[in-house]
């Protein structure tokens, strides 16, 4: 997830470690169940994007189409695998951290560029597109925030402060993403809402006047994330002319049920306003005109049916906690772009996810219950 490149071998590890659990768990006769229904839905989309791309993407030759199935079927396996691998009480306690860990190479790399470059110059990401960059980044802040609140470990919320605080610079001052500034401040919104109500009163005060002060100094060097928001901007934004092309396209090729193929656009480039545009910047309309009717009820089916059972879990599983705060991440960032087919990013929210159905990760990690506590 966390590397510049990933090849082929990747599903190959990916599916030996399931299939070594699987072997494990027989062994200790250790049966994980995972809901019907979930399964299902999980299962028949698997299958479904593979025969998308085979019969319709795959005429294209795209490396693009290709490479989406690819982080959509690691995805799915990496979901399969963090619900199914057993963790002993002593390694619980680190999958944050070392997430957080591993999260400081992109960051610190988006510190150099800033460092070479400036801020508030150019938007630049070191994975092929700035909008990629930012949504992983947005994910580490969710994580960061959870870790922050429940680790006692000075070192850890040291890590933790430094991950938020980075991350969010670099969304602000070198990828200058419009989408994730503001699902990560909705995000940081829930999350004091829900989690800081009667506490942390000076922390609020302090934090708000913070964003306030950051959000003037954004304004006043011009910064695109925030001039971006202005209604002139907003009412003449292209997204809004992509989205009637992408519905006109779904409609006059009449293919409703399997829709164009996965990644239609990365080959069919979308000529607007002298910029060749290979996406329509919105998840549900993307998956319906690539994808077709099929595509949008067995994804969204599963990801309905994940959400529903992650709110279940979440006296029992504190990880289930943050799955659902990624998954409306992941929901805002794809109104006006395309997260679900970000290359890494739906690994990584499925990746939590899968934590968050994983019933050895249940209970008495954490403590003062509904997954509170610190460690």
């Amino acid at each position: 997830i966390i590397k510049k490149s990933q090849t082929s071998k990747d599903i190959i590890l990916m599916g030996l470690l399931i299939l070594i659990t699987m072997i494990r768990n027989y062994k200790e006769k250790i049966y994980i169940k995972i809901d019907k229904k979930l399964l299902f839905f999980l299962i028949s989309y698997f299958i479904y994007i593979i025969l998308n791309y085979i019969f319709l993407s795959k005429k294209y030759s795209n490396i693009v189409s290709y490479k989406i199935c690819e982080s959509l079927i690691k995805a799915f396996i990496l979901f399969l695998l963090c619900t199914q691998v057993k963790f002993e009480e002593n390694t619980k306690k680190m999958i944050l951290p070392l997430i957080l860990v591993g999260a400081l190479n992109p960051i610190i790399k988006g510190l150099v560029i800033i460092k070479e470059i400036g801020i508030f110059k150019y938007r630049i990401g070191i994975w092929e597109n700035p909008n990629y960059y930012s949504m992983i980044l947005g994910i580490f802040i969710i994580i960061s925030l959870f870790t922050l609140f429940k680790y006692k470990s000075y070192l850890i919320k040291i890590l933790s402060c430094f991950v938020f605080g980075t991350s969010l610079f670099i969304i602000m001052g070198l990828t200058q993403s419009k989408t994730t500034f503001l699902g990560v401040m909705i995000i940081l919104f829930i999350f004091a809402f829900e989690h800081l109500r009667g506490k942390y009163i000076k922390l609020k005060i302090v934090g708000g006047i913070l964003i306030v002060l950051g959000i003037l100094f954004l304004w006043n060097n011009n910064a695109r994330i925030i001039t971006t928001f202005r209604l002139s901007h907003i009412l003449h934004d292209g997204r809004l002319m992509l989205w009637n092309i992408g519905i006109d396209k779904f409609l006059n090729e009449k293919n409703y049920l399997f829709g164009l193929g996965i990644g239609y656009f990365s080959n069919h480039l979308i000529d607007f306003h002298g910029l060749k545009l290979g996406a329509l910047h919105n998840d549900f309309i993307e998956t319906l005109v690539t994808q077709g009717i099929i595509g949008v009820i067995l994804y969204y089916g599963f990801i309905l049916n994940l959400l529903y059972i992650l709110y279940k879990n979440i006296s029992e599983n504190y990880f289930s906690k943050i799955g659902i705060y990624c998954i409306i991440y992941l929901t805002i960032i794809g109104i006006s772009d395309i997260a679900n087919l970000s290359l890494r990013v739906p690994q990584l929210i499925f990746l939590m996810c899968g934590f968050g159905l994983n019933n050895s990760l249940k209970t008495n990690v954490y403590e003062n219950g509904r997954g509170g506590g610190s460690l």
